[in-house]
């Protein structure tokens, strides 16, 4: 899948946001909500964090969906129509060395059905209510999909924190999709996108608002659903 390539040279300046796989580091600061009783594919430990809900605006006014780079449309799409096999074209993993089970002292994706620990797999960054990582895709995204309604946000993430863990990209803009039954519930799901490619995810815990106000600074809104 190749949508993106008329956004890559807009976006170049960006890539710099990019770190390299500290694992130890990384797998050490994901923090998400504890709150109901789902759990990552593969789940590491994380920090409550308050959900907020407060509301929001596009600033400094709203932008048309066509302006935005053309990856929001395809992703928009493609959980409407629930193509997984879209989603996961479009995801951007990392190798990390995988693990039998998590622990206090153990972190990082879980190795799959016969690979031994230690060795070398595609991981996404992939969160319920707790941060972890997924080597899973199509039945993460197949997750996503079931419980995303329609897109809700899209905002700029603008740079990131400071201590923000090396091995997961920040991401370039967050897409907030609504929970499907309940529009203002804690199931919205997130996706984090860079230079065109899906780099990370969460599926609920937050609402909608919770999403665009967690980060410090805080996501500039581009468009909101009317």
């Amino acid at each position: 899948m190749n949508v993106i390539d008329e956004n890559t040279a807009a976006r170049g300046a960006r890539s710099q946001r990019r770190r390299p796989l500290l694992l130890a580091c990384a797998l050490a600061g994901m923090a998400a909500l504890s709150c109901d009783g789902d759990a990552a594919t593969t789940g590491d430990e994380a920090t409550p964090a308050p959900n907020s809900t407060a509301t929001f605006s596009p600033s400094p006014a709203q932008t048309r969906l066509e302006e935005l780079p053309a990856v929001v449309v395809v992703v928009r799409d493609a959980f409407l129509q629930r193509d997984v096999d879209q989603l996961v074209g479009l995801t951007s993993p990392v190798s990390l060395p995988c693990v039998a089970e998590v622990t206090d002292k153990v972190k990082g994706p879980v190795c799959p059905a016969g690979v031994s620990p230690g060795t070398a797999v595609q991981a996404l960054p992939f969160a319920v209510c707790q941060g972890g990582w997924t080597t899973d895709f199509p039945e993460a995204f197949a997750r996503m999909t079931e419980r995303a309604g329609r897109l809700a946000v899209v905002a700029e993430m603008g740079k990131a924190p400071a201590d923000w863990p090396q091995a997961y990209t920040y991401g370039d803009l967050l897409l907030v999709f609504e929970p499907r039954d309940e529009p203002k519930s804690i199931d919205a799901v997130a996706i984090y996108v860079e230079d065109g490619r899906i780099v990370r995810a969460q599926n609920g815990c937050r609402t909608v608002e919770g999403f665009v106000n967690q980060d410090d600074p805080k996501p500039t809104v581009l468009w909101t659903a009317q």
